[in-house]
């Protein structure tokens, strides 16, 4: 991925978010010369973890559905 990423002009990263996929691709992506067609670091990030996300939309004012973090150990 690194070694095609030096040789492209563009990329755009198409992955799931399952193992961190998509947020190590993105990284590698924003460090290599290759311009970046999708969302940023940043926002995968805060759209990879759901209640980050919704606190994010909520601080913006951004109506959501009332969403809540549940203990894993429940």
């Amino acid at each position: 991925w690194q070694e095609l990423l030096t040789q492209c002009d563009v990329a755009l990263v198409v992955a799931p978010e399952t193992e961190h996929m998509l947020t190590n691709l993105t990284e590698m992506l924003e460090k290599s010369p290759a311009k970046n067609l999708g969302s940023n670091m940043s926002a995968v990030q805060i759209c990879s973890d759901k209640y980050l996300c919704y606190k994010t939309l909520k601080a913006a004012d951004i109506l959501t559905i009332p969403t809540y973090k549940v203990d894993e150990d429940i």
